[in-house]
């Protein structure tokens, strides 16, 4: 108020002020009243995403197992060769192994991270994470647990190349083993197939370009991303990606293809199981097919629980496969290689990573 008379201010003007700094404070808790409701309404949408994808999740196992018959499931489980899917159940250790050294290669490389007992939780914390939450999200939240000096958006970012990899080299195949499943068995003719495969081989160099080589063509995509003001915040550790070397790409390039074709060995030797014949290059075929159809499908269940089984059954009929067969092989599968290592996961949540 001194400050106000020595400038000589009337009563009047002064009232006027005292009114405005009361409709001011009025004012600033509006809009935290409408940030709370926002919070809330958020967490309301996330409750209903994630009771969303349960009931998507049950309805989708639930239908396939009566248009299957439960029965036959049961059955088909009881005359299985437990053989082969015990082998399945071993290749567990091998196909994990390929997943640690992949997401070591990269906390290596992007994270400045060497402690292997760290990494190694992180990929089982990660695990645990993905199963549990919708569009698997929580592994990227999950796997920055046992690194306290790296942050979110790093390790989140870290996650995606570790995933880049395997997603390149299944839609890379995917694709090119659906142009023949086209022609064979939906009647597309020679040209049009022999059309689609040159456009996907140019599209996949053009991607290659785009992410493997530091010229013109990668730097108009930087520059285009740097101009959307939401994905500025992400620049900084893009071009820590845009530093990873050459080796580093093909070590990665070869985990990911060890890991999935341990993991397709897995696939064929259950599906082997359930059908009673071991037909390595039509199965193979089969599992591609199926690995390409979840790739390109949203992931609108928990696990992608629900998807895999319903492709499994719909492509394996192409394939000689029933329906049944086809149906708990997947099944299976999802247990081996999720569920299995995120009970692990769950327990080393008790047990400190360093």
């Amino acid at each position: 108020m001194k400050i106000l008379d020595s400038f000589g201010l009337n009563s009047e003007f002064i009232i006027f002020t005292n009114h405005y700094s009361l409709f001011s404070r009025e004012r600033q808790i509006l809009p935290q009243t409408e940030n709370i409701n926002y919070k809330s309404n958020d967490r309301l949408k996330k409750r209903l995403l994630i009771i969303v994808k349960i009931v998507t999740s049950i309805s989708i196992i639930y239908f396939l197992i009566n248009f299957i018959e439960f029965d036959k499931i049961r059955a088909a489980i009881g005359k299985a060769d437990f053989l082969l899917i015990l082998f399945a159940i071993l290749l567990l250790p091998l196909n994990l192994f390929w997943q640690f050294k992949k997401w070591e290669l990269v906390c290596n490389s992007m994270l400045k991270v060497d402690g292997k007992r760290k990494i190694l939780f992180s990929l089982f914390y990660g695990i645990s994470g993905g199963i549990i939450t919708p569009l698997q999200a929580g592994e990227y939240v999950t796997r920055a647990i046992p690194f306290k000096h790296s942050s979110f958006l790093k390790i989140a970012i870290a996650t995606a190349v570790d995933k880049l990899y395997p997603l390149l080299i299944v839609s890379f195949s995917g694709s090119i083993m659906a142009i023949p499943f086209l022609h064979y068995y939906f009647g597309i003719s020679k040209t049009i197939a022999a059309l689609g495969l040159i456009v996907i081989l140019s599209l996949f160099l053009l991607l290659f370009l785009i992410i493997f080589k530091n010229g013109i063509l990668k730097n108009k995509f930087v520059r285009k991303i740097e101009n959307v003001k939401i994905l500025k915040i992400f620049i900084n550790e893009l071009k820590e990606v845009k530093k990873l070397s050459k080796t580093f790409s093909i070590k990665m390039l070869v985990f990911s293809l060890l890991l999935i074709l341990t993991f397709s060995f897995q696939y064929v030797l259950l599906t082997s199981a359930f059908t009673h014949n071991f037909e390595l290059l039509n199965y193979l075929w089969f599992v591609l097919m199926v690995l390409f159809v979840k790739t390109i499908l949203p992931p609108i269940t928990f696990g992608e629980i629900g998807i895999r089984e319903a492709a499994s059954v719909y492509l394996g009929s192409y394939f000689g496969i029933s329906q049944v067969a086809a149906f708990n092989a997947a099944l299976i599968l999802f247990l081996i290689n999720l569920v299995l290592p995120s009970l692990f996961g769950l327990l080393l949540f008790m047990v400190k990573p360093e």
